[in-house]
């Protein structure tokens, strides 16, 4: 996983144009889990798309 560091930059705009250049991609921020939370991330989560989502799914 990129470090924030590079997420940033890479979405600053200096960084963004860097990033096009030499045709790395770009990275988006993702939410990261904090303790305490009930969910681990908010919104929909998606745990499966093979045949085990079928069996998990009924815990979502």
């Amino acid at each position: 996983m990129p470090s924030d560091r590079y997420i940033d930059f890479a979405n600053s705009d200096m960084g963004r144009r860097l990033v096009n250049a030499v045709g790395l991609p770009a990275p988006t921020h993702l939410e990261r889990w904090q303790a305490g939370r009930l969910r681990p991330v908010e919104g929909t989560l998606l745990i499966s798309a093979g045949p085990l989502g079928d069996q998990v799914r009924q815990f979502a």
